[in-house]
């Protein structure tokens, strides 16, 4: 019998594909996530922007989402109560841009 794993996020049932390479969050919720901090214009764009976290559970996402999408890893800074300065190389400067 298949052990079937949920995701973090929302607790949906994470598909064979998301399962296979590890994943802790469903593709819906990376991009969900992602969009709090891509660059709207370009998303391979390098990452710098100020986000509020209601929670640590959040901020988890949002570094995974960086890490999935731009294959590089997000730097947060807490710059006031619950509102974090994240930072990326972006997918253009990492080792999946475009080359």
């Amino acid at each position: 019998m298949a052990t079937t794993m949920n995701c973090a996020a929302c607790g949906a049932n994470l598909t064979p594909n998301e399962q296979a390479v590890k994943m802790a969050y469903c593709q819906a919720d990376l991009e969900r996530a992602f969009r709090f901090v891509q660059d709207p214009a370009d998303w391979k764009a390098p990452i710098d922007c100020y986000v509020r976290f209601p929670s640590a559970d959040a901020l988890t996402l949002i570094e995974a989402a960086v890490q999935h999408f731009t294959a590089t890893p997000a730097e947060v800074e807490p710059v006031g109560e619950g509102v974090y300065r994240v930072r990326a190389a972006g997918y253009r400067a990492g080792p999946a841009g475009d080359r």
